[in-house]
């Protein structure tokens, strides 16, 4: 019950103004970075976003795919799809083919990651599709590779290479060494499995001319890959591939093809060495064929006493492991324990303080209740100089009717307006000065949220029913369209629009787009 109570407090207060102020530009900049080929920053800047303020469905949906995108690009991706579920269900909607597509190529990275391979390969095909629609080389050659990997890892050898030269055709085409490398690499090896080694030596030098472009990560697979292509041909070769690869990072692979060079050349030793080592390399390769070339080494080199030493040895790890497995349930009754006392602890600090946060919270809503208090009456006022001004407005269009007698009346009410807006509404005298101004096709690049308020609250004012009008057909949700909406009730074609609001004749098609949405059926 008190975790509860602490969680829902703690929400409150969070409420109030905690976390980093979002605005959409957060998710441009987010984009650059990531353009740029920053990862991590990217990631870190995602992260840096609450995304309990992110309010506006497109703006979420753009967030959701940042977050699994840059979480993928940096290895760790974000297990939850739900997320990027949303971004895909959004861009459908709207079809935004560009992000869907996108959408749909980081959701079958997840895949992939879990292993879901049918999954992973369907939504690489309906990414593939539109990626063709849009005719984007970065888009294209994403997608296609990922379908290559998910073939090579599925055992479809000849798909794998049908998919990994159309990568390479638009990794050229992109102009991207980096790609063009990996592209040349998974073709090399492609060939290789498939027993044409002429062609995978072929790929394989035309990987080593554009290697050095290659990120330093992907280099040590991309010699292990190069040396297996000279395997057979040119076993020296290859040994010296395998060798650099091994400068860079010990991969089993890597350290099981060097101890087969050995092997072919007789020197079992220096084979069984390597293949020691592919044994206790840590990167999830399988060891089965490992295990079985050290233990024929035995029998053949050591005899049975041999053999028997290597499965002794064998038993040994087992019953380490077993160890291990009582370890750990020793450290698993500690750790209950010691997670038991630093959670009463931890609700003891927690008591303590909720005292203090009940405190704050109170203080919060007293000064929001008094601050709600200042703008109802605000809102009230403006409301009466809104109606006053209304009102001889209408008397001064009806004067206006009038053949005679009618100037000194006009001129006396419009003085009474001036006099109102100078000397009792700072906020609607601000409005008119803003209004002139677009009258005189000034701009808004200046403006602040609050100029286009006092802009729309003269404008009722002095425009009532125009007013009524527009919002009751229109339901305008933000101070921005509402803007809008009056520059296009007051005349204004789409050229002085662009040119008073700064944005392009795309921009407005945007406006036009989400106000129609809310338009009354």
């Amino acid at each position: 019950m008190y975790k509860k109570l602490f969680i829902g407090i703690a929400i409150v207060i969070l409420s109030f103004g905690c976390g980093k102020h979002f605005t959409s530009s957060d998710l441009s900049k987010i984009d650059s970075l990531v353009s740029a080929e920053k990862y991590d920053s990217a990631y870190h800047e995602v992260l840096m976003i609450n995304p309990q303020a992110i309010l506006d469905p497109e703006d979420k949906a753009h967030y959701n795919l940042l977050l699994t995108q840059t979480s993928c690009l940096i290895g760790k991706p974000c297990l939850s799809d739900s997320l990027i579920d949303f971004s895909i269900s959004f861009y459908e909607k709207i079809d935004d083919n560009e992000k869907l597509c996108d959408a749909l190529y980081y959701k079958a990275e997840l895949c992939i990651f879990q292993k879901d391979y049918d999954q992973a390969i369907a939504l690489c095909k309906k990414a593939e599709k539109l990626a063709n629609q849009i005719g984007n080389s970065h888009l294209l050659f994403k997608v296609v590779d990922s379908i290559a990997y998910i073939n090579g890892i599925c055992g479809n050898y000849d798909l794998e290479l049908q998919y990994a030269k159309q990568s390479l055709e638009y990794a050229l085409k992109a102009e991207k060494m980096s790609w063009v490398a990996s592209s040349y690499c998974r073709i090399c090896e492609a060939y290789q499995i498939l027993e044409n080694t002429d062609s995978a030596i072929f790929y394989a030098d035309n990987a080593l001319e554009c290697i050095e472009n290659a990120d330093t990560a992907d280099l040590p697979y991309y010699l292990n890959t190069i040396g297996f292509a000279y395997l057979e041909k040119d076993s020296q070769k290859a040994k010296e591939y395998f060798e650099k690869s091994l400068s860079y990072k010990p991969l089993t692979r890597t350290l099981e093809n060097l101890a087969w060079v050995y092997h072919m050349e007789g020197n079992e030793d220096k084979a069984y060495e390597y293949w020691k080592q592919a044994l206790l390399a840590e990167d999830n390769v399988p060891k089965a064929n490992i295990l079985h070339n050290l233990l024929q080494y035995d029998l053949e080199h050591h005899n049975i006493e041999g053999a028997c030493e290597r499965l002794g040895d064998i038993v040994s790890i087992k019953d380490s492991l077993n160890n291990v497995l009582k370890d750990r349930s020793i450290q698993k009754i500690q750790q209950d324990f010691d997670e038991k006392v630093v959670q009463e602890r931890h609700e003891r600090i927690v008591f303590k303080w909720t005292t203090i946060a009940l405190a704050l919270v109170v203080i919060i809503l007293l000064l929001l209740s008094y601050i709600q208090y200042r703008r109802h009456k605000a809102r009230i006022l403006l409301a009466e100089h809104q109606m006053l001004i209304s009102n001889y407005q209408s008397e001064i269009n009806s004067l206006k009717n009038n053949q005679e007698g009618t100037e000194q009346q006009i001129t006396d009410l419009n003085q009474k307006i001036i006099d109102l807006l100078e000397q009792d509404s700072p906020r609607l005298y601000n409005g008119k000065m803003l209004y002139d101004q677009i009258m005189e096709n000034g701009t808004t690049v200046t403006w602040s949220q609050e100029d286009y308020r006092c802009f729309i609250d003269f404008y009722k004012a002095t425009h009532i029913a125009n007013y009524t009008r527009i919002t009751k057909k229109y339901h305008p949700k933000t101070a921005h369209n509402i803007f809008f909406l009056i520059l296009c009730d007051i005349g204004k074609k789409d050229t002085e629009i662009r040119q008073i609001m700064g944005i392009t004749q795309e921009a407005i098609r945007s406006i036009r787009y989400r106000i129609s949405k809310n338009a009354k059926k």
